[in-house]
């Protein structure tokens, strides 16, 4: 699996849980209409240039880290993207 630069792509949106209330009454700041799966993604240090891998995930097109970690939007520069690989299956003699 290769990355995938930002510049070229972003990662597919699907219809988030929260689509249906966003445009009524209870809609609030933190609901979004389409979000990604997580993704790794490697972020460059806006200050040193540094780079590292993480995992994220876009809502409505900007990226955040996913539930529980922090919900925040990112600063840092998101370079690439790849989604997680395919978990492993085993041999079939095992």
């Amino acid at each position: 699996m290769d990355w995938i630069k930002v510049s070229d792509q972003m990662p597919p949106e699907h219809d988030s849980v929260f689509m249906k209330y966003k445009v009524t009454s209870y809609a609030r700041r933190l609901m979004y209409e389409k979000c990604s799966d997580d993704v790794f993604v490697t972020i460059e240090d806006i200050m040193d240039g540094s780079r590292r891998v993480d995992i994220m995930q876009t809502r409505d097109g900007k990226w955040f880290w996913p539930s529980g970690k922090q919900d925040k939007e990112i600063i840092s520069k998101i370079i690439a993207w790849m989604p997680f690989p395919e978990p492993y299956k085993g041999a079939e003699d095992e």
